[in-house]
């Protein structure tokens, strides 16, 4: 989550859950703007932000995303050599 996507949230979200939600993270006498603030200057407040969500900080994405590249980087290293088995079969011929 970044700091807009938090914005955005906290703007539609029924005041009873903003506040359960600021208290959870331990800045319940904070408006709305000092919540983004402090989400973007502090790793902190940022993770138990997300966790109060539900929804993955920005380095949790970028972890998903590495993950998922050296998934797909795999699948392509095998790709090469089936085709280049499929090459040498066919110059064999």
């Amino acid at each position: 989550m970044n700091a807009d996507e938090l914005r955005n949230r906290l703007e539609s979200m029924p005041e009873p859950i903003k506040v359960a939600m600021k208290t959870e993270v331990g800045l319940v006498d904070r408006n709305d703007e000092d919540l983004v603030r402090i989400f973007q200057l502090d790793p902190g407040y940022e993770r138990r932000t997300c966790v109060a969500l539900g929804v993955p900080t920005e380095a949790d994405r970028v972890g998903q995303a590495n993950i998922a590249s050296a998934r797909y980087s795999r699948l392509a290293i095998v790709i090469a050599i089936v085709s280049l088995i499929v090459s040498i079969i066919a110059i064999l011929k």
